[in-house]
């Protein structure tokens, strides 16, 4: 319905133009159009020589830097059907101002000559011809016309009868002026009136800025009608700076507006640099238009600045469309279709006016913007009937309403809580069996000392860690991680542990890096479309003699007993200890390289998952793994269990007030 009656109501005026610019009486009309003369001279006072004019509507062009008075003028004869008639001379719209005589009679005036110039364009010029004036033979029309930056006449001159020029001016007068007086009356109406209910409720904004809309839409078409108010003080006002405030500068200040009632509209908050921008496209433009030295760099310069209109409008349709489409939201729908007669009239002008060149017929983007103030009008409206429709129905059935609410509510928190109790279960479940699956205690070995820290985030864990020995011998050990949180990762370092038991022992006499392919190639077939992958680490310990491959994990470091120095367990060639891929990754195929190194008495190896370098103070600074590095060569405990102890108070220390956020797991082993 609403898009029917927006169509029907632009097309109604669209016609109405059409019938009213048009008349019956074209069979008695003398067209003078055309084959007008020039010249620069006054031929009230001198001789003047004429010169044909091609173009009388840029006459500005016949004179120097665009601004003087051209003289035109048409010799005609009079046809027989207007003899011994009460006639009339229509001269349409004339820029700027104009003084005509026929056969040397002064017959009027519209507009102000030099030193207090000031333009009726918008005035349609129906002058009446004295009953004698015009004779059987030659006739002659002389205008003055003041010229600056713009000057010239329409295209649809004529004389004819007298109530054909009346009714005529008329109805020119009435498209091109007296409507747009109406609506501006309208629209002062609907501002105040929204003005009253931001007053009353200050949290909608969207009607102040609808009110600020009428407002400035009100001063701007107030050039179409500015000579029909009698009491204006015309006279006494600075032509170029009324073309400034009122004809150049509101323009850019509409586009600004429309898009904070958008935002205002929806409910939709800005990002502050966007603000600035519009604000920018708003501001630039008028300092421009203002700086302009005169009407004629005024006016060359105000058809290029529209171009700063563009994007502030696009913008607003960006919006409206993105809320429409992507969010679905139905308001931004409503206003979508509000904004449409614009549109829809911009389009017509285009053709009427520029393709068609039908310049007697009235420009219609004004009532098509005075009709977008009516449909927001009727938005607004609409809106607020709404708003009072839901309350009067809260207010009557508030008291049911609640007690409805609050019984969805407890059977809702009912369920919640069974939901609740039923996955607490199935995670202490969950827990304990993976509690059970992880050592309990360090191993206790010959030759090596170990200490371990294992602590979820929360319920189960994405930490996989184990101690491989035999008897009391030490044979190796991993740690890894899983990718994610929760139940999933959880269950895949389950199932790592279980094939990373396997594998280890079942390759004891196989080069290391040939364990860690098995390993990956059985997660990979084992977890299937599971999409959590490991980081980790394999050692295995021959005597002092350690082998060892870093898939993806952080780096592993090694603190020598003879000077304290700490130093990360990599290849030469390498700014990095993962160098081996990722693990349970199907199709990635990875390289894992062995890695071996010797260790003496004393000297020990710091292992930890991502928790620890990953976590930030209370001032969102990382640990990083310099920091795990600097934390390592603090320690001054002489067995494993204090050097994992210091490192863990350090670190309680750096993230104290913040809580953890990932899984924790550290490990010291430290030979003998």
């Amino acid at each position: 319905m609403k898009k029917r009656t927006i169509f029907a109501t632009t097309l109604l005026l669209t016609l109405a133009s059409l019938l009213f610019s048009s008349c019956d009486g074209d069979k008695w009309r003398l067209p003078i159009a055309e084959n007008w003369e020039y010249s620069l001279t006054d031929p009230h006072e001198s001789v003047a020589v004429f010169y044909p004019v091609e173009e009388v509507r840029a006459l500005e062009t016949l004179v120097p830097d665009e601004k003087g008075f051209v003289y035109i003028r048409k010799k005609f004869n009079l046809p027989p059907a207007l003899l011994d008639r009460e006639l009339g001379l229509y001269l349409g719209r004339v820029t700027i101002a104009d003084e005509t005589w026929v056969n040397g009679i002064f017959v009027g005036k519209t507009g102000r000559f030099p030193p207090k110039e000031f333009s009726s364009w918008n005035t349609v010029r129906g002058y009446t011809l004295p009953k004698g004036i015009l004779n059987e033979g030659e006739n002659e029309i002389l205008i003055k016309i003041w010229c600056n930056g713009e000057g010239g006449i329409g295209y649809n001159a004529f004389i004819g009868t007298y109530d054909d020029v009346k009714h005529f001016a008329n109805s020119q007068d009435f498209w091109f002026s007296k409507i747009n007086l109406l609506f501006a009356f309208f629209m002062i109406i609907i501002a105040f009136y929204h003005i009253i209910i931001f007053a009353r409720r200050p949290q909608d904004k969207e009607n102040l800025l609808f009110a600020l809309l009428n407002f400035v839409s009100v001063f701007y078409i107030l050039i179409y009608f500015v000579n029909q108010i009698p009491w204006l003080p015309r006279d006494s006002t600075d032509f170029l700076l009324y073309q400034k405030v009122f004809s150049s500068g509101l323009p850019f200040i509409i586009p600004f507006l429309v898009t904070s009632f958008v935002n205002s509209f929806l409910k939709r908050k800005e990002h502050r640099l966007i603000l600035a921008i519009r604000l920018a496209f708003m501001i630039v433009p008028l300092i421009i238009v203002f700086a302009q030295p005169d009407y004629r760099s005024l006016r060359h310069i105000t058809s290029p600045l529209l171009i700063f209109m563009i994007p502030p409008m696009g913008y607003s349709i960006y919006v409206l469309l993105r809320r429409r489409f992507w969010k679905k939201q139905d308001e931004a729908g409503i206003l979508l279709w509000g904004f449409s007669p614009l549109v829809f009239t911009v389009l017509i002008d285009q053709i009427i006016h520029n393709l068609l060149k039908l310049d007697s017929l009235p420009y219609l983007t004004s009532m098509g913007w005075q009709l977008v103030i009516i449909t927001l009008l009727f938005i607004l409206a609409n809106r607020f009937a709404a708003a009072r429709n839901e309350a009067e129905d809260l207010n009557a059935n508030l008291e049911k309403k609640v007690s409805d609410r609050t019984k969805e509510l407890s059977e809702s928190n009912a369920q919640l809580e069974e939901a609740k109790q039923k996955a607490d279960r199935d995670m202490q479940l969950a827990v304990h069996v993976q509690e059970s699956f992880y050592p309990s205690h360090s191993p206790f070995v010959d030759g090596w000392d170990i200490a371990y820290h294992f602590r979820p985030m929360s319920g189960v864990s994405g930490d996989l860690y184990e101690f491989f020995q035999e008897g009391r011998t030490f044979q190796g050990l991993g740690l890894f991680d899983v990718s994610g949180h929760g139940i999933a990762s959880g269950l895949v370092a389950m199932l790592g542990k279980v094939v990373l038991d396997r594998r280890f022992y079942a390759g004891a006499n196989e080069p290391l890096n040939k364990v860690m392919e098995d390993i990956n190639n059985e997660l990979v077939e084992s977890k299937g479309d599971i999409e959590n992958y490991l980081t980790g680490v394999l050692m295995r310990m021959r005597g002092n003699h350690v082998e060892y491959i870093n898939a993806g994990h952080p780096r592993v470091f090694v603190r020598t007993a003879k000077d304290g120095k700490v130093v990360p367990i990599e290849l030469p060639d390498q700014t990095s200890s993962a160098d081996g891929g990722l693990v349970g990754i199907a199709g990635m195929n990875p390289n894992f390289k062995v890695i071996g190194f010797a260790l003496n008495p004393g000297d020990s190896i710091l292992l930890y998952t991502d928790c620890l370098y990953e976590s930030r103070n209370v001032e969102g600074m990382e640990m990083t793994q310099e920091g795990v590095l600097k934390m390592f060569s603090n320690v001054k405990a002489a067995n494993a269990s204090g050097k994992l102890n210091e490192v863990l108070e350090q670190f309680a220390d750096f993230t104290k007030g913040v809580p953890l956020r990932d899984d924790l797991t550290v490990i010291v082993v430290q030979k003998k």
